[in-house]
Formats: structure tokens, sequence, C-alpha cells
């Protein structure tokens, strides 16, 4: 009788758990990047500082790109934090695409602006889970979105 293989595809990772791990194991892999230097791995990064303060919010930074210059009085380096696979933003009613915590935040008309966080609506969600809509006196519900503050 002749042995057969079989191979089974698989994504890897593929379950939230996976993925956090994952995504933990990377973080600690990928060198930190000062101002103006060049990203040798695409993900989120998030702005940090010796002293251990960490930026809110992630910026997506591709490999070959330069890093943004940022203010050297506040911040120290970009820290890679996740995957370009998974979305960081998501509409109100879209399954949550990252378990972790969300912030609602409303997308300014002019582009210079800062986008509006809207802390009162920090909550944790898991993975596939429905993110809630409110109504927000004053905010367009067309402008309102959900972004990953992190794990």
């Amino acid at each position: 009788m002749q042995s057969t293989s079989i191979t089974i595809d698989r994504d890897y990772p593929s379950t939230p758990q996976e993925w956090k791990d994952f995504e933990t194991r990377k973080a600690k892999e990928v060198s930190a990047l000062p101002s103006g230097a060049m990203v040798a791995e695409s993900g989120y990064y998030r702005l940090s500082a010796i002293g251990g303060t960490r930026g809110s919010f992630l910026t997506k930074l591709e490999a070959g790109k330069t890093a943004p210059k940022f203010d050297y009085a506040k911040w120290d380096q970009w820290q890679w934090e996740a995957d370009l696979a998974l979305a960081t933003i998501c509409k109100p009613g879209e399954a949550c695409a990252r378990d972790g915590r969300w912030v609602l935040r409303t997308m300014q008309w002019t582009p210079a602006a800062d986008d509006k966080t809207h802390t009162q609506y920090e909550r944790r969600f898991r993975a596939g889970e429905s993110l809630p809509t409110f109504e927000v006196s004053n905010e367009a519900a067309s402008k309102l979105y959900w972004e990953w503050l992190g794990a």
C-alpha cells in the first residue's frame, strides 16, 4: 500500500488569540524607528517616549517609505504595534476587527484638523462583535467611526 501525504492549508494567525500572540511576538522583533528613518517592516506604528508615554493612535507606515517626523520634545521613536492585515478603524454597525479597546471618533470636515475623540464612548470589544451606533449631539452619523486603541 502506498502512503499519501496530505497538506492542509491554514491561514495563520486565524483566531483573535493567535493574532494577539503573533503581534506581541512581532512587536518585539521589529526595531523601533527614529523620526525620518526608512521603514523596514510595514505595519501600524505608535509614537512612544523613553519615559513610557505612548501615543493614543496608530499610524500606518509602509516598508521602503520614510517614517514621519515628530516632535523631539515629546517623542523618541515609532514602535511597531500591529499588522496591516486587520483593520484598526471600523464604522458603527460593522463587526469589530480586533480584540481590545476602541474609542468612538468623528472625522473632521477639514483635512488639516485632527479628528474629534469621544472618550466617554471608549469600550472594550471582542473580534466579531458588532460595534454599536450612538447618536452624538452636533455630529453627523456618517462621520462617526470606531478606532482601535490597542489590546
